[in-house]
């Protein structure tokens, strides 16, 4: 059995060697360098800040890069939610990562009839 874990979060540059050591003892694995291309949606029409406000979502379309055509990819929808406060009881709050994979259709276009527009972001982590 395994089981897969993303983890969200900011940490000091001067930790980060330290949290890569951590991580592949708990898990027996090295780290592996990759590169995903994310398109961070934000809706067209955004509703305005008071009580008459909606809860605007935001999405990203998320794929890895490897050479692909951007049209031939596979992509991930993904909706990060807001971080919610802990609970009685709870240390931590909840912060909740939704994933969905889109396997066929043009997914640029399902964002655009959806309502929303982008900014791209290239992310490589390491």
């Amino acid at each position: 059995m395994s089981i897969e874990c993303s983890l969200y979060g900011y940490f000091p540059d001067e930790k980060r060697k330290q949290l890569l050591s951590m991580l592949t003892a708990i898990t027996g694995s090295e780290a592996e360098t990759f590169c995903d291309h994310e398109i961070v949606y934000k809706p067209t029409v955004e509703t305005v800040y008071g009580p008459q406000r909606n809860d605007d979502v935001v999405l990203s379309l998320v794929s890895p890069v490897n050479g692909i055509e951007l049209e031939n990819r596979s992509w991930t929808l993904v909706q990060r939610c807001q971080p919610e406060p802990p609970k009685a009881g709870q240390k931590l709050a909840n912060h909740r990562v939704i994933h969905s994979t889109i396997v066929e259709g043009d997914v640029l276009d399902f964002m655009k009839e959806l309502g929303y527009r982008y900014n791209q972001l290239i992310q490589l982590l390491l």
